[in-house]
């Protein structure tokens, strides 16, 4: 039987060693020589100790005393993870398991150490190839978000940068990476950056911060961002991630709405105010009537008819701050626009002056409206007057009707729209234009940017409420130095889905595959336009201005098939870059937008160069359908 156990124990793969309670090795087996290296004879009488890497020993001589004392040890199967040590020094992962024998009354261990090197090194492989697969994963949802993600470490140099970080900012990665954040920050913010990073070296995220940066072109951008620490193994924060999206469309958007009720605020009050002083009005005039006839017929009353003059001019005020707040009575007639600028066309002229021309584009197929015509006479008045005064040194003025359809994302540009078939009256001036912060504030009562004495500040408020109580909407597009267009739209007086006249064609009946480069300065409209294409099924690059437009088609290797630019941008215009792509590119088509009427941008001469022409604003279906047309026509 101890012949049989002396077999079993060589035969054994596993390393068995037999230790007493001085940690001598009294007993090991041939599998123990090979996992070592030792021979036998080497390791009898030895403390087991030699066969723990050095760096182990103490703690396990430690072990190996408290189970002394104890004079017990716990059996325990195999499961133990520690660690040998080889003759040569090397190490190698072992699972252990231990056993007691009692022979003469002494406590022996049992110990038996099987090499796991091998399944770790499997285990080791799949959780790499597994954390390689979570990662490439990961670099995929990063790669194809639509926010910009990046990472950088805590002094601010970028480490990572995704495509969308490349849209955004306008900073491909082999640029951006290895240089800091604060290149992205506008000049007003200077210490941002810096605030940022003392946050996070504290642990702390940022969720949602709202603030401003500045693109590769020098655009200003809004943009919220949601930063957070990365930590390494020990907790220790060695950098952060970064999620920034574009919030520029919400944030106009929101102001659009917040000027909205601005403007109904301020109808409620002029309104109540109007009909106050109305009130008293009344009474002088009144009064003072009486007084007149209480008076000789002879006595020519001076004051009193003084008076009574001041109340006329009062009253017209008051008729303005009515039509602002729109609470003035209308008398609405089924009407042709075009009509009204016929008829007024010598009287306008007349108002503004032999040095500025006033000019048609009239479309013979238009709708008629449901508006009062002396109103109607009175917006096209004060919109001609504003354009002389823009002109002082002369210039043409045109007028401009034409039939549109506004659909339910119009909203973008006005959120009270309603959506159906629109008659429109366009006037556009060469005059000197408007900053955004002048045309924010146009139609607000009382506000002119004319010298004293040059008007009330009540032509644009009279308009805008003369529009919106006729059940329709105005629109404002200017550029510095460039002119002004104003775009009025009255609801048509009959069902406009006549045979021959369909509404737009849905976007599906549109749809494409092919790359369309668009070129805008406004990010509202420019996010307008990529969303509504790649709904359309398009490739689109987005471009905020001429140049960086320019480095995108030089780098674009493959196919390019229409440029979709705006006419004015700072620096390279909207023609100026056709050109250049028509040179670059002959395969590429060109399509023109602008907040300009289509014949006041012929007029100008700013198209020097054919193409199809988009005026602003405009829904997506009318977007897509006339892309498609533009594609077709190749």
């Amino acid at each position: 039987m101890e012949r049989f156990a002396a077999v079993l124990l060589e035969a054994a793969p596993d390393a068995i060693v037999l230790v007493d309670g001085a940690g001598v090795i009294r007993l090991v087996n041939r599998r123990t020589e090979q996992l070592f290296g030792y021979r036998r004879e080497e390791l009898l009488g030895q403390p087991v100790e030699v066969l723990v890497p050095e760096r182990l020993r103490d703690a396990h001589v430690e072990h190996r005393a408290d189970f002394a004392r104890a004079r017990r040890v716990r059996e325990m199967g195999m499961g133990l993870d520690l660690c040998g040590r080889r003759q040569d020094g090397s190490e190698f992962p072992v699972e252990i398991g231990l056993s007691p024998v009692e022979e003469d009354g002494e406590l022996l261990v049992l110990t038996i150490v099987r090499d796991v090197s091998e399944r770790r090194e499997l285990e080791r492989a799949r959780r790499d190839a597994r954390e390689a697969l979570i990662w490439a994963h990961l670099a995929k949802i990063v790669d194809s978000s639509q926010d910009a993600i990046f990472s950088k470490d805590l002094d601010g140099v970028v480490l990572t940068w995704n495509p969308a970080a490349e849209a955004l900012y306008g900073y491909p990665a082999a640029e951006m990476v290895g240089r800091s954040v604060e290149l992205l920050l506008p000049d007003d913010r200077p210490t941002e950056v810096r605030e940022i990073l003392e946050r996070l070296r504290r642990g702390e995220p940022i969720d949602r911060l709202e603030t401003r940066r500045r693109t590769r072109t020098g655009h200003e951008i809004d943009v919220e961002l949601t930063i957070s620490p990365i930590r390494d193994e020990a907790g220790e924060v060695i950098g952060a991630s970064t999620i920034a999206r574009d919030v520029s469309a919400r944030k106009a958007v929101e102001a659009r709405r917040l000027q909205a009720q601005k403007m109904e605020t301020l109808g409620r009050l002029t309104g109540g105010v109007a009909h106050d002083v109305n009130n008293m009005l009344t009474a002088i005039v009144g009064f003072g009537e009486f007084a007149l006839d209480a008076l000789p017929h002879e006595d020519p009353a001076p004051h009193i008819r003084s008076i009574l003059r001041v109340t006329d001019g009062a009253a017209e005020l008051t008729r303005r701050l009515l039509a602002f707040s729109r609470q003035q009575v209308l008398t609405p007639q089924r009407i042709n626009l075009n009509e009204i600028v016929e008829s007024s066309m010598l009287m306008l002229q007349r108002v503004v002056g032999r040095h500025v021309r006033v000019e048609k584009a009239l479309d013979p197929t238009l709708d008629h409206v449901l508006a009062d015509p002396i109103q109607v006479e009175q917006v096209l008045l004060n919109l001609l007057v504003n354009a002389r005064d823009a002109m002082p040194g002369g210039g043409s003025v045109i007028v401009e009707t034409g039939n549109a359809f506004l659909d339910g994302s119009y909203a973008s540009f006005d959120a009270a729209v309603e959506p159906g078939w629109y008659a429109m009256l366009a006037v556009s001036d060469q005059g000197v234009g408007m900053e955004p912060e002048t045309r924010a504030r146009i139609f607000d009562p009382f506000f002119t940017t004319k010298e004293v004495g040059r008007g009330t500040g009540l032509g644009l408020a009279t308009v805008y409420g003369i529009v919106r109580q006729s059940g329709g909407h105005i629109w404002c597009y200017s550029e510095p130095g460039e002119g002004t267009v104003f775009k009025l739209y009255l609801p048509v007086a009959v069902d406009r889905c006549e045979p021959g006249q369909p509404p737009p064609a849905p976007l599906e009946d549109v749809r494409g595959w092919e790359t369309i480069l668009v070129v805008e300065d406004d990010p509202t409209v420019r996010d307008l336009m990529r969303r509504a294409l790649e709904s359309a099924g398009y490739r689109v690059l987005e471009a905020s201005d001429g140049c960086e437009a320019v480095d995108i088609a030089r780098a674009h290797a493959e196919p390019l098939h229409l440029l979709v630019t705006d006419v004015i941008m700072p620096g390279l215009r909207g023609p100026d870059l056709a050109a250049w792509v028509g040179e670059a590119r002959p395969e590429t088509r060109t399509m023109f937008v602008s907040g300009f009427a289509g014949q006041t941008v012929a007029h100008h001469g700013l198209l020097a160069r054919a193409g199809r022409f988009l005026a602003k604003p405009f829904t997506p279906s009318a977007l897509c359908a006339t892309v498609r047309q533009v594609l077709d026509e190749a």
